[in-house]
C-alpha cells in the first residue's frame, strides 16, 4: 500500500485541482480546506482546519462528531461503510484510497 502521504498528497491535489506538483502539501490542505470550510478560518493551523473538515464529513454522514481527531478518522472511514482499524495512520489510508 503507498505511504499516507502520498495518498493524501493524490487526494488533496485531486480535490483542489489547482496545485501544482511542487506545492508543499500543507499549502494544498490549506487551500483545500478554506475552500470547503469558508474563508473565516483563514488563521487557523492545518491541523486544525484538517479536524474541522472532518467534522463536516461526519456530520454530513448524519453522525454526531467526536472531539478527539483520532475518533475522528474512525468516523470518517465509518461514513465511507468501512470498518475503522485502531490505527490513526490505517485509517487515513483507508480513508484517501476510498473516499471520492
Amino acid at each position: 500500500m503507498p505511504r499516507t502521504q502520498e495518498l493524501e498528497r493524490t487526494y488533496f491535489v485531486r480535490k483542489f485541482g489547482s496545485a501544482t506538483p511542487t506545492m508543499p502539501l500543507n499549502e494544498i490542505k490549506r487551500a483545500y480546506f478554506l475552500s470547503v470550510l469558508g474563508g473565516g478560518h483563514t488563521q487557523e493551523r492545518v491541523d486544525t482546519l484538517e479536524k474541522y473538515w472532518l467534522q463536516s464529513i461526519v456530520t454530513a454522514a448524519g453522525a454526531t462528531p467526536q472531539e478527539n481527531t483520532s475518533e475522528l478518522w474512525k468516523q470518517a472511514v465509518s461514513s465511507l461503510s468501512l470498518t475503522p482499524t485502531p490505527r490513526v495512520q490505517e485509517n487515513k489510508q483507508l480513508f484517501f484510497l476510498h473516499a471520492s
